[in-house]
């Protein structure tokens, strides 16, 4: 429907709210750069989330065509279905994206266990309940992600684990960071 929603709008006397326009502003006032679009392929197809970011000086990632095939299935085969959706397949799209580039989240401590930071962005989430270690990359209600120096028990998506969180929270530091996700 947003395709031909500015149409529309033209033709009717009353305001409609374009989602994807009113996202790439709260993106571009939050600073954000480089959202990932997890969307069904038509919807990547037209452009529409590419454009109007773009508009905005932010530059959209999509998946590759192999961790779309997994965007498509967590959408029509786990979510439209009622199940939770699969965190191995996002995993899988997570270090599709990071692949094309770095990820910055400015974090902040919590709960004298973990950093955490919003993504500027929802993501589907998977969650289990899990008892974290340090090292454990997590996203948390689907818009944020933490990084753990302690341990928790809730029900979270576990993305990724840091190989070495020897004195991670030494390494971390004190109050809000700058952190860079990266694949090497």
């Amino acid at each position: 429907a947003h395709y031909f929603l500015d149409r529309v709008q033209e033709e009717i006397g009353i305001p409609i709210l374009h989602m994807i326009r009113e996202t790439a502003k709260v993106l571009a006032d939050q600073g954000r750069k480089r959202p990932g679009i997890l969307a069904t392929d038509g919807t990547i197809r037209t452009g529409l989330y590419q454009r109007e970011f773009a508009a905005l000086g932010i530059q959209a990632a999509v998946p590759t065509a192999q961790a779309q095939e997994l965007v498509m299935s967590l959408i029509y085969d786990d979510v439209k279905a009622g199940r939770d959706g699969d965190p191995r397949k996002f995993a899988a799209i997570h270090r599709d994206l990071l692949a094309q580039g770095p990820v910055t989240v400015e974090m902040d401590d919590y709960g004298g266990f973990e950093k955490v930071g919003p993504l500027g962005t929802t993501l589907t989430r998977s969650d289990e309940q899990i008892t974290t270690q340090p090292g454990d990359v997590i996203l948390y209600q689907g818009n944020q992600i933490t990084i753990y120096y302690g341990t928790n028990t809730w029900s979270f998506t576990r993305l990724a684990r840091i190989d070495d969180p020897t004195d991670l929270r030494e390494k971390l530091g004190d109050g809000t960071v700058s952190v860079t996700f990266s694949l090497e």
